[in-house]
């Protein structure tokens, strides 16, 4: 995949869901009734091994049913963490 543009269609065509996700947390603290977390967990594999995500999880401290929202940055941007604190503020994950 070096040095290949992918589309959408493309990037999922071969993906196995059946690989473990190996989800970590990075760090984890709270902000005024909200929950953050950085978290890193495995993609799609590459050869042998698998790409590595980087997530930034934000939530109310309280409640169970949360409606989630999914920010996806530009490519040359990272995690806004004030967008994230916003939304958490509003009741989402």
């Amino acid at each position: 995949m070096a040095n290949k543009i992918l589309t959408p269609i493309t990037l999922w065509n071969d993906f196995n869901d059946s690989l473990p996700v190996n989800e970590q947390i990075v760090e984890e603290w709270t902000e005024e009734k909200s929950v953050f977390r950085k978290v890193r967990f495995s993609g799609r594999a590459v050869g042998a091994s698998c790409v590595n995500i980087f997530a930034l999880f934000g939530m109310p401290s309280e409640g169970n049913a949360i409606p989630a929202l999914l920010i996806l940055p530009d490519c040359d941007h990272t995690a806004d963490i004030a967008l994230i604190r916003r939304f958490v503020q509003k009741g989402y994950a």
